[in-house]
Order: C-alpha cells, then sequence, then structure tokens
C-alpha cells in the first residue's frame, strides 16, 4: 500500500515536526530567562522558526495553546513592540517586530533602568539611615551595582552598534575587541 518513498517522506515529516517543536520550545525557555510566559516563548518561537505572519489559529494550531490565550499574549507582544499586525484580507495575522537581538537589548535597558538605576538611587537616598556595619555591606552592594551598570552600558552600546552589521563583519569585530580586551583583563 504504500512505497519507501512514502514511509522515508512520512519519516521526514516526523524529524521536521520534532525538531520545529524542539526549537519552539527551546526558545519558550530563553525567553523565560528574561521573565516571558512559556505561551508567549511559544508564539515568539512559533513566528521566528516561520518568519511569515500568522493567524491566531495557526499559532494555537502550533504552540498547542488555545486561541484565547494566545490572543491574550498576542496583546501583550504587541503592546511591548515585540509582535505587530499585519492586517490581511478578512484573517489578522501577527508578525515579528523585532529580532531576538532587539528583545535582548530592550529587557537589558529595563532591567538598567528600572532596576539597578533605581537602586542606586535609593541607596544613596537612605545610605546616611544605617548603622555603620550595615553602611559597610551596602557600600559593597553600591560599588558592585556601579561595576554592573557600566557593563550594562557597554553592552548596550556594542549590541546598538553592531546588530545590523552582516556576521563576518561583526565577528572580525569582536575578534579585534577580544585580542585587545583578554590581554587587560589578564593584568587585572
Amino acid at each position: 500500500m504504500y512505497g519507501a518513498q512514502t514511509f522515508i517522506f512520512l519519516k521526514n515529516i516526523k524529524v521536521i515536526v520534532n525538531v520545529r517543536y524542539e526549537l519552539i520550545e527551546t526558545i519558550s525557555s530563553l525567553m523565560s530567562i528574561i521573565g516571558f510566559s512559556e505561551a508567549m516563548g511559544r508564539i515568539l518561537g512559533a513566528l521566528i522558526l516561520t518568519d511569515l505572519p500568522m493567524s491566531q489559529k495557526e499559532l494555537s494550531k502550533v504552540t498547542g495553546y488555545s486561541v484565547s490565550i494566545v490572543s491574550v499574549n498576542l496583546s501583550v507582544l504587541k503592546r511591548v513592540g515585540i509582535v505587530s499586525e499585519v492586517r490581511g484580507n478578512k484573517v489578522r495575522r501577527y508578525a515579528l517586530s523585532s529580532s531576538l537581538t532587539d528583545i535582548i537589548e530592550r529587557f537589558l535597558g529595563r532591567f538598567l533602568e528600572e532596576g539597578l538605576n533605581v537602586l542606586e538611587r535609593r541607596i544613596r537616598r537612605n545610605i546616611g539611615s544605617f548603622d555603620e556595619v550595615a553602611r559597610k555591606g551596602i557600600m559593597k552592594l553600591l560599588s558592585d551595582v556601579q561595576k554592573t551598570r557600566y557593563l550594562l552600558y557597554l553592552t548596550l552600546m556594542l549590541m546598538r552598534k553592531v546588530k545590523d552589521m552582516p556576521l563576518g563583519e561583526f565577528l572580525r569585530m569582536y575578534n579585534s575587541i577580544r585580542k585587545q580586551v583578554i590581554p587587560l583583563l589578564n593584568k587585572a
């Protein structure tokens, strides 16, 4: 009834589906590290792998979530500028409006602005209200916050400069920077 070619075709389809599912799960796990829900991560994974606008129904099939869960998560992703709505004939479709680099850049920027900068301001404002023992620990925390803040500023500056660069050009620049920075770090 089925020939060897049909069996190979069906086997290849199964492998493709399994690999696609595995990649979507991996992207979802990566996104959960920076605070996205599992559903948002799967939706992003589906959109990244497809690279085409998808309807809520299509996203529901690919992610395994109901259309209502897909809809709620798409609303959040649209609001933060990661996904955009693409008007079609009668069906709304959704597409990525941000790259993975943009998403991580946005996360780091928010962590810097809403996290570290706020923490540093509060430490500075309240440092005088602590006793000497607590102040010593708080000064160490302040030093860590400042170093982390400077590293994040540097990282964000680099990300903004290189994100649209062709990979080959980026790798040449990376290797050049690495050759200059590693000896400096080894001296420290």
